[in-house]
């Protein structure tokens, strides 16, 4: 089974976010995402006999963390304005704690830290090249558009299902992060 952990966007953000990017979404060669988030580590392909392994992992890296705050700002895109293949909402607040549950996360369960990190929240997908796209994107109205912010409190593993309308999500495990005392 395809798996993914992630920290979720509340709805009343997603909906925020949806509005700063539904010029961009309305494009015929954009598919909106069905449910936003903020992936820490995609994990591919899992045996469902790792669940409990990973459910381990995900408490030992929430333990390090404590309830932080996350933002958005902007709309932009993967790899590029010009080449894009995801539409994005750039996190600008809560980025030192995504990063360092990332990292927690990738080298207690793949043994290392292979790639760069750049929180984001996926909106959508692009389907198809299409010419609009990139100067769409390139608007100034996309560049600092406020996106939403909100209180991270749990980090959840994910089923990812692939399907013809979009991939679906089902709920694993979820980790509280701690409470931070004064």
């Amino acid at each position: 089974m395809r798996m993914f952990i992630a920290v979720d966007v509340p709805r009343q953000e997603r909906e925020k976010i949806a509005e700063a990017a539904s010029e961009i979404i309305l494009c015929p060669a954009v598919r909106a995402a069905h449910a936003m988030h903020a992936t820490l580590l995609f994990l591919g392909e899992q045996d469902e006999a790792r669940i409990p392994a990973l459910t381990d992992a995900l408490q030992e890296a929430c333990s390090k963390v404590g309830v932080f705050e996350i933002g958005c700002r902007g709309i932009s895109a993967f790899p590029s304005r010009n080449q894009p293949r995801v539409i994005i909402s750039p996190v600008v607040q809560g980025v030192e704690q995504l990063r360092l549950l990332h990292y927690l996360l990738e080298r207690t369960i793949q043994g290392g830290d292979s790639k760069r990190f750049s929180p984001h929240i996926t909106v959508g997908r692009v389907k198809h090249r299409h010419a609009v796209l990139p100067k769409l994107l390139k608007q100034p109205q996309f560049e600092n558009h406020p996106s939403g912010s909100w209180t991270v409190g749990a980090v959840r593993l994910y089923q990812s299902v692939l399907a013809p309308d979009g991939a679906q999500y089902s709920l694993l495990s979820e980790t509280a992060l701690q409470e931070q005392t004064l």
